[in-house]
This record gives structure tokens, sequence and C-alpha cells, in this order.
């Protein structure tokens, strides 16, 4: 029964959050999903890289090495996707990328936050960068030499934003700490 009560803990402001979202949504109040999105682009996702790698406790060498392990396990992905889908014989621009890069900021990040605190969050964060800035930097020529999700390509271009905000948030904890 504790453990239950721990993920219920843990799950619940998600999917609170989520049904507040939907209830929204049937009730016909108005969302306007292009202004929230570009909204979390272009400000609140480099500013909580930022702030998340300001504050983390962890370790410089432990960062980078999560760094380079969630970038093996994205290209391990990346190419186990390929090949399952190469292997049903399905579209591989529209199916590789969903499959190989999940929800890990919407979803991962604030049940990081809940289930282990600050420091899981600055951990999930590198991870969130690393799968931010992955798929774009992988998948921009191919999407165009494919010609089918070049408009995907350049709409996500906030990458660069949370790459930039890693940066700074890596070289500001130097400076002041």
């Amino acid at each position: 029964m504790n453990i239950a009560l721990t993920v219920l803990n843990i799950t619940a402001p998600v999917f609170i959050l989520a049904a507040i979202g939907f209830v929204w949504v049937k009730l016909g109040f108005e969302y306007r999903v292009q202004f929230v999105t570009r909204l979390a682009m272009t400000l609140s996702v480099p500013c909580l890289v930022f702030v998340a790698l300001m504050q983390s406790k962890v370790e410089p060498t432990a960062l980078a090495t999560l760094s380079f392990a969630a970038l093996a396990a994205y290209a391990v992905i990346m190419i186990a996707s390929f090949a399952v889908v190469r292997l049903m014989r399905l579209d591989v621009a529209t199916f590789v990328a969903p499959l190989a890069f999940g929800n890990t900021g919407n979803l991962g990040l604030p049940l990081a936050l809940f289930a282990f605190g600050q420091e899981g969050l600055g951990l999930a964060v590198v991870v969130f960068a690393v799968m931010a800035i992955f798929p774009s930097r992988l998948a921009s020529g191919s999407c165009q030499a494919a010609g089918r999700c070049a408009a995907w390509c350049r709409n996500h271009w906030s990458e660069q934003r949370c790459l930039v905000a890693s940066f700074c948030g890596r070289a500001g904890r130097r400076q002041f700490s």
C-alpha cells in the first residue's frame, strides 16, 4: 500500500494537469496551441534548462557522462526504430522520429522532479536537452531529402535555444559556484 501511495504522489500532479487541460478543451474554452507552443519553446524550455543546470548539484563529469549515455541510447533507439519501420515497410520519414524520440519533456521532466527532487530534474534536463538537440541535427538532412517533413524540421528550431541554455547554464554554474 505504501508503494502505491508513493507512485500516486509522484504521478498525480501530472494527471491532474492533463485532466484540467482535457476539461478546458471539452468545455469549449479557447486554447491557442500555436501561441502556447511558441511560448514554451522560445522562452520556457530554454529557461528551464538554464535554471535547472545552474541549480544542479550534480558533478559536471556525471552530467557529461549522462549526456554521452543519452546520446548513445537515442542513437541505438533511432537505429532500432529505423530497422522496425523498414521491416514493416512503413514510411521512414513519417515514423522513425516519433518512435525514437518520446515525450521526454512534457511527461518525463515533471515525473523526474516529483520522483527524485531537484537532483532528478537536473539529470532529466540533461537527457531532455540531448533529446531536443539530437533529432533535428540527425534528421534534418534526411527529412529534407525525403521532402515530407522538412516543414517539421523548420518548425522545430527551438533546439538551438535549448543548446545555448545548456551551455550557459553549465558555464554560469562554474562561474558563480
